[in-house]
């Protein structure tokens, strides 16, 4: 297992026509229920979640274009990073409605 590198943050998804200067006010949320480890990430990410079933989770990239969804189910989610570029990254999981987005560095 990868161990939590970073802070974890939570804030909104850009809309698509919106660029990274946008970004304004990253806050961070103390009550998550996702632990992401190894953030910044070179090839494999693994979200842990608690008591998740149906997990939606997206992937953006900085310009607000999904490049990659799927749904998941069970206490640990691995997101292959390996094919995509080094940048900064937003995921964004959907869990009963209730909505966490996160920051991702692909080094």
């Amino acid at each position: 297992m990868g161990h939590v590198i970073g802070m974890i943050t939570s804030f909104n998804i850009l809309p698509h026509n919106s660029n990274y200067n946008d970004i304004k006010d990253v806050k961070e949320n103390k009550k998550e229920k996702f632990l992401i480890c190894q953030n910044p990430v070179s090839d494999i990410l693994k979200i842990k979640n608690i008591n998740c079933k149906n997990v939606e989770l997206s992937v953006y990239d900085m310009q607000g274009k999904l490049v990659s969804k799927g749904n998941y189910n069970g206490n640990v989610i691995s997101i292959n990073f390996t094919s995509f570029k080094k940048d900064l990254y937003i995921i964004k999981i959907n869990d009963d409605n209730k909505i966490n987005n996160y920051k991702i560095n692909k080094i």
